[in-house]
């Protein structure tokens, strides 16, 4: 039978090592299994290698901070940033929007957290605008709407029928 090329090579093994900005899965990884001869900890380097190395340049580009910078996500029409959490000093906050509006928010304790989370979750596509492009549209007003109005009624400000009727009156 024969041998198996190896998932995961030295060349591979001393990018990672290279990097300026490395993730702390990474560090964990280099620290502790670095035993090429190993297939499972090869294995582990290269489910790490793409992320890292995306992290490393998306953290290299701002100078170690991609705060109110727009990633997209490569399969999917949906973005993400990082920036400042108001609601919340100290902490950074993930945004992630898509064309219908602002769909979620994740809070992390720090820039680098909140920017290895977006690049793990694959919003690893530079995308320098796209809230002022994807703001504009009529999807993206009509969802940020709705979203006021979801918050209206979760706060018990309007009732679930004022809530149908004001968002049946949405364009």
């Amino acid at each position: 039978m024969p041998e198996e090329e190896p998932t995961f090579t030295q060349a591979q093994l001393t990018r990672l090592e290279s990097l300026e900005f490395k993730r702390p899965c990474l560090v964990r990884l280099l620290a502790e299994r670095c035993d090429l001869a190993d297939e499972f900890h090869r294995h582990l380097l290269s489910i790490e290698f793409d992320p890292a190395v995306s992290y490393d340049l998306v953290m290299r580009a701002h100078g170690g901070d991609p705060s109110g910078v727009e990633y997209r996500r490569d399969d999917r029409e949906s973005w993400a940033f990082v920036l400042p959490d108001a609601s919340q000093p100290g902490m950074h906050r993930i945004q992630y929007f898509d064309q219908h509006g602002f769909s979620s928010h994740h809070p992390c304790e720090s820039v680098a957290k909140a920017a290895d989370t977006m690049v793990t979750e694959g919003f690893r596509v530079r995308d320098d605008g796209a809230l002022d492009r994807i703001g504009c549209l009529a999807s993206f007003k009509r969802g940020t709407e709705v979203a006021s109005l979801i918050q209206l009624l979760n706060r018990s400000v309007i009732t679930m029928s004022e809530f149908n009727e004001r968002r049946a009156l949405l364009v």
